[in-house]
């Protein structure tokens, strides 16, 4: 349908397949598929294509949820809308698809779209400022095991109370001044296994009341010397285990006016000179245990009250560089550490 929604299923329309198809829409603001209102649908094995809109929208009326979309290409070629877009709409399938948007947002969950899973996907963008995937008031979805890229921008975002969501088993790349990963005033999500990539900006940015974040067995990389491998600001209760964060070309891990962050059983690296591989600012109750540090400083801690690094090595590898320094604190605990200068 080129001026305006070329498929689709409204209330009531529950139940149906759409197998081996294409539809296509070249209007401004409509979409190539809509569910809005219809259940249990599955869609696969099709083209969703939209040169100015959406590819596939679901949501708004209610009961648009429990559908299924799979072995499918949605795209959009707008800056404004996105190939994938969820919104008030649960229990929705997108699985073995491509979800591209060279122009803006490739996937977005909004307001109510929750309890959604997208697996085994390639969800990508190619426009600075937009988002490959975007969560803003979405909560307690999974993505797992997809391919996450937009150079110029940001990879996967949390925002807006964005709660409880699970991403595993994926990559996220980008090459920007933004963050590959990042979490903003959304709680109690988790990322596992899975490697984040930024050489040009932050590899994970986690602030500003994104508390009780879970990252386990996660590899984050950055290679900006005015960014980090992994930022934690304004944000508390939040956890790295078993990682590997690395910044050869600046501070590697940082903590910023935020409380009890823990690092634990990971490798936390940095290369370059007058940085170190963690940095612990104006923080309350940080930790460090069992893990790996090694930087032209290994662990800064300033400004910092009830610190406590514990059961780990710290290495310094610049001539003038310390294992372990401590500025201006309060409390700082540090038990059963290897602790090595440069």
């Amino acid at each position: 349908n080129l001026p305006g929604v070329a498929a689709y299923l409204g209330l009531g329309a529950d139940h149906n397949a759409i197998s081996q198809s294409t539809m296509t829409s070249l209007a401004a603001g409509y979409q190539a598929l809509r569910i809005s209102g219809g259940s249990y649908n599955d869609v696969t094995r099709s083209l969703i294509s939209s040169q100015d809109g959406y590819g596939l929208y679901i949501g708004l009326n209610a009961g648009s949820d429990h559908n299924t979309v799979s072995q499918s290409t949605m795209t959009s070629n707008s800056a404004d809308l996105s190939a994938l877009y969820i919104y008030l709409a649960a229990s929705n399938t997108v699985t073995a698809s491509v979800i591209s948007n060279p122009s803006g947002n490739a996937a977005y969950l909004w307001n109510g779209a929750d309890g959604n899973t997208i697996s085994l996907s390639s969800i990508t963008s190619n426009a600075a400022g937009k988002y490959a995937l975007l969560f803003s008031s979405a909560s307690s979805n999974t993505v797992t095991q997809c391919y996450i890229s937009n150079p110029p921008g940001y990879g996967l975002q949390l925002i807006a109370n964005s709660n409880r969501n699970l991403v595993s088993l994926s990559t996220i790349t980008v090459n920007s001044p933004y963050a590959a990963f990042g979490a903003d005033n959304s709680a109690a999500n988790t990322l596992l296994e899975s490697h984040v990539s930024n050489p040009s900006g932050y590899g994970g940015f986690i602030g500003f009341g994104a508390d009780g974040t879970y990252i386990g067995s996660t590899t984050f990389n950055s290679g900006a010397a005015a960014y980090f491998g992994l930022k934690i600001v304004s944000a508390s209760s939040n956890t790295v285990s078993a990682g590997y964060i690395s910044n050869p070309a600046g501070v590697a891990y940082t903590s910023v006016s935020g409380g009890q962050n823990l690092v634990r059983q990971s490798t936390v690296t940095s290369g370059a000179a007058g940085y170190s591989a963690v940095f612990i600012d104006a923080s309350a109750a940080a930790a460090v245990e069992a893990s790996y540090r090694r930087g032209a400083d290994a662990v800064f801690v300033r400004d910092s009250t009830g610190t406590r690094i514990s059961d780990s090595a710290l290495a310094a590898t610049n001539p003038a560089g310390v294992g372990l320094r401590a500025d201006s604190n309060n409390g700082v605990a540090a038990t059963g550490n290897t602790i090595s200068a440069g």
